[in-house]
């Protein structure tokens, strides 16, 4: 993005932002050919089930990646001392992924899916490799070795996209072989990431400036900080999905998906343009220059998805029956109003990233917790009578609050002289 032309990192943001849109192209293809062989029930059921461990996944990593990427970058001579507390933070936290997907797994198959209790080990040795690609990513992130944390983010779509079109040729309609197929991409992709993250770092300076022992403390406290809105629980978690899936139907969550697949584009672009930004923030963290590139990337990124917000709205109501099929033409106005809390969620991940690169991670926090209020008001009067509908509104009326409250936090710092760091 225009944001960091200028900058040694420009081709990094392009890259980043193609491999945004690169991901989001396999995602859709893969979509697409589930939607196909599975329908809406089929492939609600699939949404449901991998959900879990990307849930728990997400939980046990304490947002401590997110401090990884921050502090790699500010203290490169520390990348040796870095890799080995993920380690030991790594296994504790593995035996707490496999006890909890245990548990969940189980119960989301005896509840939901009876018939796919073959999926039980498959989606809990999930869980771990969720934990690992996050960490592999956020060493390569805070490292500023963004050609390879740009290709192993484009990885795993690209295979699954591969593997969706070989199961639709094939005309496997099997919910079981589309979750298999998923856990084994996610557990390569993931082995694959760590070891790119650590044949990149083998040549690092190996100064230290913090001692060995006062790490895994560091790391946690930053990442508490600020995992609630680096999470994000209603993106990563899907808590609309769950609603859908639950409290409504399966079909319902066929639907829901099906609309979601067009209003990821704005988001991935400025989640992508972030992820280059953020490093460098961080390394510029108490100077001019790094506010002044937040809000460089926060006025291009509202400007650009604003024009992609237009062109998607006036295009769903031929691509979706053109790529899904007419058993999806319900989801048109779900899309429609999905697509304006994307919009908004994607210009508040922008500022809040930039916020987290100047050393204020709590930021992200405060603004995702303050929507949930909204978000829990507008679904119990929207959603008994509106369904899916419903849910779409409540989440885009909780993201336009939520997206208000973090600009009104980052407008209120960007007034001081500086953003001291309380985290360190």
């Amino acid at each position: 993005m225009r944001a960091l032309i200028g900058t040694p990192n420009r081709m990094s943001a392009v890259e980043s932002v193609a491999a945004g849109i690169g991901g989001q192209a396999c995602l859709l293809v893969s979509g697409i050919t589930a939607a196909r062989l599975l329908g809406p029930d089929g492939r609600g059921t699939y949404a449901l089930a991998i959900l879990v461990p990307i849930i728990v996944g997400q939980l046990c990593a304490l947002g401590v990646p997110q401090a990884v990427a921050y502090f790699l970058s500010r203290e490169a001579g520390s990348a040796s001392v870095i890799a080995r507390t993920i380690i030991f933070l790594f296994t504790g936290q593995t035996l707490v992924t496999i006890a909890l997907l245990t548990i969940a797994v189980s119960y989301f198959v005896e509840n939901q899916a009876p018939a796919l209790s073959d999926i039980v080990p498959w989606l809990v040795a999930v869980g771990p490799s969720i934990l690992l690609q996050q960490y592999g990513l956020a060493l390569l992130q805070g490292a500023k070795r963004f050609r390879p944390f740009n290709l192993m983010r484009f990885v795993s779509p690209f295979a699954m996209a591969i593997i969706s079109v070989a199961l639709f040729l094939l005309e496997r309609s099997s919910v079981l072989e589309f979750i298999v197929a998923w856990s084994l991409v996610q557990i390569l992709t993931a082995i694959a990431t760590y070891a790119a993250a650590l044949l990149s770092l083998r040549d690092s300076p190996r100064q230290v400036g913090t001692s060995a022992s006062e790490w895994p403390g560091k790391l946690v406290r930053f990442g508490t900080k600020g995992m609630v809105g680096y999470v994000s629980p209603l993106q990563a978690f899907r808590l609309d999905q769950l609603v859908a899936g639950f409290w409504l139907s399966h079909a319902s969550l066929g639907m829901y998906v099906v609309a979601q697949a067009f209003t990821n584009l704005p988001l991935l672009v400025s989640q992508s343009a972030s992820m280059v930004a953020y490093p460098i923030i961080a390394g510029k963290r108490g100077t001019a220059a790094a506010i002044h590139l937040a809000f460089r990337l926060i006025g291009v990124a509202t400007l650009f998805n604003l024009v992609l917000l237009l062109l998607l709205w006036a295009l769903l109501p031929f691509l979706l029956p053109f790529f899904f099929g007419d058993d999806f033409l319900g989801a048109i106005p779900v899309a429609r109003a999905l697509l304006v809390g994307a919009f908004f969620f994607s210009l508040r991940r922008v500022v809040v990233e930039c916020a987290r690169g100047l050393g204020r991670p709590e930021i992200s926090s405060v603004s995702e917790v303050g929507m949930y209020p909204v978000l829990i008001a507008a679904g119990f009067f929207l959603i008994p009578a509106y369904g899916i509908m419903g849910v779409a509104v409540s989440v885009a009326l909780a993201q336009f609050f939520s997206f208000v409250w973090s600009a009104w936090f980052a407008t209120k710092l960007a007034r001081q002289d500086s953003f001291p760091s309380r985290n360190e």
